[in-house]
């Protein structure tokens, strides 16, 4: 019988690492927002280059560093949206102390914001719809069932 495995967060204390595994977790993100249509806001090849001009990484303290390789573990198993955006906003936060560095963000494609839009306007229309027919109904009552 076969054991099964549970992965485990690699925490990284080596500044040298952890600015390696960083790039290469940032660049997994490019190419799946790449190949998932979505639009990425923000300059994230001078991201890449800020991280690694990064001298104040050392400075993190252990609660930090663990911090990053959790989202860095989290984000290489299931990519979304919420992990890739607070992923980006954590090393914002941790990192731009010294250098001033571009806050990234990554939204959905034209397209899906355009459905997302249709569908809002759609629920709009259906509660309009629904409240219409309940007044109908109050007003029609039994009338076609007494003549």
């Amino acid at each position: 019988m076969e054991t099964t495995t549970k992965n485990t967060v690699n925490y990284i204390y080596n500044t040298m690492e952890l600015k390696n595994e960083i790039i290469k977790t940032i660049e997994s993100i490019e190419k799946w927002a790449d190949s998932n249509d979505y639009r990425i806001k923000g300059n994230i090849t001078e991201f890449k280059f800020e991280v690694l001009r990064i001298d104040n990484l050392s400075d993190l303290s252990t609660k930090k560093m663990k911090k990053i390789c959790k989202y860095i573990f989290f984000i290489n198993n299931h990519k979304t949206l919420k992990r890739i955006n607070s992923f980006f906003s954590i090393l914002h936060r941790l990192l731009s102390t010294t250098n001033s560095i571009n806050s990234i963000k990554i939204s959905v494609s034209e397209k899906e914001e355009k459905i997302q839009m249709a569908r809002k306007k759609m629920k709009e229309a259906k509660e309009t719809y629904e409240t219409l027919l309940k007044l109908y109904k109050e007003e029609k009552g039994d009338f076609y069932k007494n003549k």
